[in-house]
């Protein structure tokens, strides 16, 4: 075959670029679930490229494992068949190629489902997932030209989809023929081991890159940049309206504490929603001395004109269903209920996080006649209206966004929260 020679020269160098942009995917990711992310990422360029949305969201992980770890062991499976391959008494090419083409249709068809689901419900692209696709092309146009004169496109797909099935069998077996069985029993071997180190992959990175030391370290530097961030702003007053309920902003903790934290959310925010479970910890250690007001601050064009792409589809159904049941006394309740309900993680269709949402009803015992109405009413959006112009004038650009005594908090994690809440109580008592 012509240029077969440097064909099988370029299946490697595609493998190690795939692996590469992988395992940068999979350090992010590893950062974030672990809370040790000293910053937003270089590859968030843009409201069209942002590796954080895309790794908070719920598609980011399949059985709990970080797709980057699927993909990291696609690409070293690559590389082991490529030098395998390089003795063809062990490897044959009619077997190789065939396998080949058969993974690396695979591998096209989840980048294109992939990508559907970081344009059309993410709303975002990661540029390590854009490099991984490259790749994938790439590895599907070598794999299409080593093997196109063989049978036709789909007969190729079957054909090494039923070799790769066959693998197992051949360990002990005579499927491929004896003298492959050395071949088989070494791929599945080599393959157990690669699914093991995928699902511990984070667990290694982390104990590898970020101890326990590293990562106080970390949270330490992060301190000072938030305690030298707020000290060197100028305090702002904040407008809070403790009045009637269809207009009031809904508060907890102490009104006439040292401390008024005024916080920006979205209640389909994936950050906002683990900055929520792990900082109701910090905020019932200093109830007593804070005073936190809530703001609504949805990335839904639903009642968000300013966003110019579909950010989150439930975020003002949630923001008007949690202010309604304010009216009847659950606002924060009702909140709490939403923040930790998991079909709003995992960013289902609107009709299905409504109907679960819509057990607030029996569950807070609230008048359901009278919630429909109120989040059909005016009142309730002119309010979530009144939240967004505030924010938009205090400069929110992403969400959550927290304001500490009129100044506004640069670094969102729990822990350096409660260690700015902490010093600014030191300072002041």
């Amino acid at each position: 075959m012509k240029h077969e020679a440097r064909f099988r020269l370029f299946i490697p160098i595609v493998a190690l670029m795939g692996a590469a942009f992988a395992c940068v995917s999979l350090l992010h990711h590893t950062e974030m679930i672990y809370g040790v992310q000293s910053g937003p990422s270089f590859c968030n360029i843009n409201a069209a490229f942002n590796c954080d949305a895309v790794n908070r969201s719920a598609f980011s992980q399949v059985f709990g494992i970080p797709l980057a770890s699927y993909g990291l062991a696609f690409y070293l499976a690559i590389l082991v068949l490529s030098f395998a391959a390089r003795d063809r008494s062990f490897l044959p090419p009619s077997i190789y190629y065939r396998v080949l083409f058969a993974l690396s249709v695979c591998a096209l068809l989840i980048s294109v489902v992939l990508f559907c689901v970081a344009e059309f419900i993410i709303g975002t692209l990661c540029l390590m997932c854009v490099g991984v696709y490259v790749a994938n092309i790439t590895l599907y146009l070598i794999a299409h030209a080593l093997t196109r004169e063989d049978s036709p496109t789909l007969s190729r797909f079957i054909s090494g989809l039923r070799l790769i099935f066959r693998l197992p069998s051949a360990c002990f077996g005579s499927v491929l023929g004896g003298e492959y069985r050395a071949m088989a029993r070494t791929f599945c071997l080599g393959y157990l081991v690669l699914l093991v180190g995928v699902y511990f992959s984070p667990k290694f990175l982390y104990a590898a890159l970020w101890s326990r030391q590293e990562q106080a370290k970390t949270i330490n530097d992060l301190k000072d940049i938030a305690i030298k961030d707020w000290n060197s702003q100028i305090a702002i007053s904040i407008p809070w309206n403790d009045g009637a309920a269809a207009s009031k902003d809904y508060a907890k903790g102490n009104p006439a504490g040292p401390i008024r934290i005024d916080e920006f959310a979205d209640f389909e925010c994936s950050a906002c929603r683990m900055f929520y479970r792990s900082f109701e910890e910090v905020f019932h250690k200093y109830k007593d001395r804070i005073n936190l007001v809530f703001h609504n601050y949805p990335l839904d064009r639903a009642c968000n004109s300013e966003l110019d792409r579909e950010l989150h589809k439930n975020a003002c159904y949630l923001a008007k269903f949690a202010r309604c049941a304010g009216e009847q006394e659950k606002f924060w309740e009702v909140s709490d209920y939403i923040f930790t309900l998991e079909v709003v993680d995992d960013e289902s269709a609107s009709s299905s996080v409504q109907q679960e949402v819509e057990k607030a009803f029996d569950i807070f015992r609230l008048d359901g006649d009278a919630m429909r109405a109120c989040i059909a009413s005016t009142r309730v959006a002119d309010k979530i209206e009144s939240d967004l112009q505030l924010g938009r004038q205090l400069g929110v650009t992403g969400t959550p966004s927290l304001w500490l005594n009129g100044k506004k908090i640069s670094v969102n994690h729990p822990m350096v929260v409660e260690m700015l809440i902490a010093e600014v109580l030191k300072s002041t008592s």
